[in-house]
């Protein structure tokens, strides 16, 4: 698939200024509007911030300017609530992940209308290409061309912003079992269910 917005500063500034935005200071104003927002992040770990930062960072070269808002996890989704769409602009830290029963196997369920965990969003064509995501195909082939048809409508009719899985690392003691055996790698959390310990003293 080809990338539908591949990263390129100067042509997402040249993209504002073909829509009458002018770099005024640095900061992209059209009329006696400025290009600035607030972004929530979900505080608390340095992959996080860093990734808040870097975004901030690159928008910047198109003359956008952005405050960074490090927020609870609990708060933010709390916060952004689309009956509440004037208390906030922008978050990130909100991932979603392919998985459960219904995204088996493109994820695409997320975006089907009435999807469980959906926000509303409803597309006759959106749901034929999910649709044809989950039949089966002679070829692999065949079965990647459906897929790519989904993922570049999606990337052209949705504004999600797809970001890479940060890097973790996990120290445990020798004491503790079956955390690495029940370790959920797909999305990263901890079942502790199944973990137990040995040699505990009283």
């Amino acid at each position: 698939m080809k990338n539908a917005y591949a990263y390129n500063p100067v042509k997402g500034k040249q993209l504002l200024e073909s829509h009458g935005w002018k770099d005024v200071h640095g900061i992209m104003t059209k009329g006696n509007e400025e290009l600035k927002f607030t972004m929530m992040y979900v505080s608390g770990t340095m992959a996080g911030s860093d990734t808040a930062l870097l975004m901030k960072q690159d928008w910047a070269q198109e003359g956008i300017d952005v405050s960074l808002k490090p927020t609870p996890f609990s708060t933010l989704v709390s916060t952004i609530n689309p009956s509440t769409p004037n208390s906030w602009q922008i978050a990130t830290g909100t991932e979603w992940y392919y998985n459960g029963p219904g995204y088996y196997p493109t994820g695409g369920q997320l975006f089907a209308t009435n999807a469980p965990s959906g926000e509303g969003y409803s597309s006759a064509k959106e749901d034929a290409l999910i649709q044809a995501t989950h039949l089966p195909y002679g070829t692999p082939k065949e079965t990647l061309d459906h897929f790519y048809a989904y993922e570049q409508y999606t990337a052209l009719h949705l504004p999600i912003l797809w970001g890479d899985n940060v890097a973790t690392l996990a120290v445990h003691s020798p004491e503790l079992h079956d955390s690495v055996q029940y370790a959920n790698a797909v999305v990263g959390y901890p079942q502790i269910q199944y973990w137990w310990i040995s040699n505990v003293k009283s």
